[in-house]
């Protein structure tokens, strides 16, 4: 990038922070951050912190309620976070409880780059088309990865991220997977087979080859079941022959099967063709 250029860069409110934007502006780079809204103890939103006003000529917070909220002593002569309070407004407000928990009352506290911060704010605040064309770009792969691949921790400095990283990951699981399927199979398969050519019970040969008799029968089972063809014939119909003659009827559909039924019908009759019917339907 060429020297006079002026490059441009858009991150969420967890990057919002007066000592590294402040060195980007230095740098020449244009920052476009939102800022977090802090809460106050209560969970009242009508006496969040963004609802003291900062009178910069006074160098005072006026509070929701009209009072002026007064810079505190500090230890060191350019601290990081400025306080300001009024315990003895707080002592005798009305609305006390809904803004502080404390028993002596509220305290703001303001950065040391809060100035700064505010021409942050503004210039976001005038270019929140760029900003939402950054949630549409970033915050979809970022999210993928952050959720559905439980990487909500996940640190992206100095390392290049492929969104379609998760798509590889699980075909090479995919492909993981089956290759393990296929080789247990196949031990299972050999295990089996070492048991019928032994001539001896599973149990017995079980316990002299220490393998769980629980699993084997469970693998015996399984490779038996895999072994039967699946069944393709022509559908089976079943007669019913009524008892008496019907004077109405009801026609029960299952596939392209039809049962007509009177009323007198046997209901464990009509239960058994169900079962047969449903099975060959499927």
């Amino acid at each position: 990038m060429d020297e006079k250029d002026t490059l441009e860069a858009l991150a969420d409110k967890g990057y919002y922070q007066g000592k590294d934007l402040k060195k980007c502006e230095e740098n020449g780079t244009i920052t476009y951050v939102t800022h977090q809204t802090y809460s106050n103890a209560t969970g009242n939103p009508e006496y969040y912190s963004d609802k003291f006003k900062y009178e910069p000529n006074e160098d005072v917070y006026i509070c929701p309620e009209g009072n002026k909220l007064y810079r505190t002593k500090h230890r060191s002569d350019i601290p990081e976070r400025i306080k300001y309070k009024n315990y003895k407004a707080c002592k005798n407000c009305p609305n006390r409880d809904k803004c502080t928990k404390s028993s002596k009352g509220r305290i703001i506290s303001r950065s040391k780059h809060q100035d700064f911060l505010d021409t942050v704010d503004a210039r976001t605040a005038e270019n929140m088309d760029k900003y939402l064309k950054r949630q549409m770009i970033v915050e979809h792969p970022f999210g993928t990865i952050k959720r559905t691949m439980d990487a909500a921790y996940f640190l992206t400095r100095g390392l290049e991220v492929c969104y379609n990283c998760k798509r590889q990951i699980e075909y090479t699981k995919i492909e993981v997977i089956f290759v393990v399927r296929e080789k247990k199979r196949k031990k299972w398969q050999e295990i089996i087979e070492s048991q019928k050519k032994s001539g001896i019970s599973q149990i017995k040969w079980c316990e002299e080859n220490n393998v769980n008799i629980h699993n084997f029968r469970y693998w015996v089972s399984r490779l038996n079941a895999s072994k039967q063809p699946a069944q393709t014939g022509a559908p089976v119909w079943a007669s019913v022959t009524p008892k008496t003659k019907a004077t109405s009827s009801i026609k029960v559909s299952i596939g392209c099967s039809i049962i007509e039924l009177d009323e007198n019908f046997n209901p464990e009759v009509l239960d058994k063709i169900m079962k047969v019917l449903s099975k060959y339907a499927e």
